[in-house]
């Protein structure tokens, strides 16, 4: 029997949104160890109302869980918002369907995070392939690099004479940047079946690992949580690299956090699988790629480095760190920006607002923008000039007009000059 036929039914929770539990769903899911590992992580959280009924309540992240005999689907607020941000994360001309909403829960999210991994994985290898010169030492009865006299010699008063010792230099793509990439390229043929990945595209996926081979051994001798964390960390040092190297690694640590997980049990094998994005940090990166990609050719667009303290003397404890910097040819501070993945209705909340001002303080930056989500229009407003002399915009962009909104709220803020010339 397979797995989705034993499921007995279905709990949505909205992004963002809550859903009370009946009791015989809250003795289930209690009683499972990977529903606490959500909690425990923050996915999902839970809590007792004043009626004594349980309560679940979702954060920033979207996608499913199989628990036992329940399926555990936390939808997007915003139906669509996963594809559209992977698609400014990392744009192409194929279209893809609606991510799973409220109506329709399935694996078309994951599946899109897929296919744009293996494109971005395409362009990596193509010609910006991360290598290292290696000097090994060998031996055999030919010589197939440079003779090592003292190593023949050993192996002579060894009695094996029959052997020469050469070295030869060469290069590998046994890096950690690499490894990450070749674990989540072999992780695309377990989501296969489950999200219904198109053969031609786990095929391209065993073909991209080819030219990373050598990772295998490194990466066999590392355990799952391992290389998650390794991925995790190498997505942060590449953020500010250009797309061609900041995006696949970004899409996999998204691919091995999405890996179902198997467990053996007695009754048999059972697959418990689930996957889930973090959509807070895809609208951060995505809206730094699309501002990147906006603004190419007349500023530098990066994650913070070097963040500079906020306090003289250097505390060395609280420094500027917003999600955008904007830098000129000079490299003076442009504009920084901050993306809120949450509900702002009307004028962001104080505490945004003078978090912004403090990265701006820290920059010098003479223009600062808070990005959010905007449900049904495009929204803009304009606080003025802050006692710092720094201009402060709050811009609501809508997924389906993602890359168009950032850019006129650029617009609207002085960067971008002109919206027609970006092909929005």
């Amino acid at each position: 029997m397979r797995q989705q036929d034993k499921l007995s039914r279905s709990i949505v929770v909205p992004e963002r949104g809550a859903a009370l539990l009946a009791k015989n769903d809250w003795a289930i899911l209690s009683q499972e160890t990977a529903f606490w590992d959500l909690c425990r992580n923050k996915v999902i959280a839970v809590d007792v109302t004043q009626q004594g009924h349980h309560k679940l309540s979702g954060s920033c992240y979207t996608g499913e869980a199989t628990l036992g005999p329940i399926r555990l689907i936390l939808a997007e607020k915003f139906p669509g918002a996963t594809n559209a941000l992977l698609d400014a994360l990392h744009p192409g001309k194929r279209k893809v369907v609606d991510a799973a909403g409220p109506g329709k829960h399935d694996y078309d999210a994951l599946r899109a995070l897929v296919l744009r991994f293996t494109a971005s994985v395409r362009t990596y290898l193509s010609g910006l392939r991360k290598i290292r010169y290696i000097d090994e030492f060998l031996t055999g009865t030919i010589a197939g690099g440079r003779l090592d006299v003292r190593g023949t010699l050993k192996l002579r008063i060894n009695g094996k004479g029959h052997k020469l010792a050469f070295r030869r230099s060469g290069i590998t793509s046994n890096l950690p940047y690499n490894l990450c990439i070749y674990a989540a390229l072999k992780q695309v043929e377990r989501l296969a079946i489950k999200a219904e990945i198109p053969t031609s595209q786990v095929a391209m996926a065993r073909a991209l690992r080819a030219p990373l081979a050598d990772c295998e051994r490194t990466t066999s001798l590392h355990t799952p949580d391992q290389i998650k964390k390794l991925a995790r960390q190498q997505s942060q040092d590449n953020a500010s690299s250009r797309p061609e190297l900041a995006v696949p690694i970004a899409l996999a640590s998204s691919i091995l956090d999405a890996t179902p997980d198997e467990i053996n049990e007695n009754s048999g094998v059972t697959v418990r699988s689930s996957w889930f994005v973090n959509l807070e940090n895809l609208f951060e990166a995505s809206l730094r790629n699309c501002i990147r990609r906006q603004l190419h050719g007349s500023f530098r667009v990066t994650a913070p480095k070097q963040r500079p303290d906020l306090f003289k003397p250097d505390l060395g404890r609280y420094r500027a760190n917003p999600d955008v910097v904007v830098k000129n040819e000079l490299g003076a501070c442009a504009m920084i920006a901050d993306a809120k993945y949450k509900d702002i209705d009307g004028w962001p909340a104080a505490s945004d607002v003078h978090e912004l001002l403090a990265h701006a303080a820290g920059y010098h930056s003479p223009l600062a923008v808070i990005f959010y989500p905007s449900d049904a229009e495009f929204r803009s407003k304009a606080f003025g000039t802050s006692v710092t002399n720094c201009a402060v915009l709050s811009i609501g962009v809508r997924f389906s007009h993602f890359e168009h909104d950032v850019a006129r709220g650029l617009m609207l803020a002085g960067i971008l000059a002109d919206i027609s010339l970006h092909g929005v």
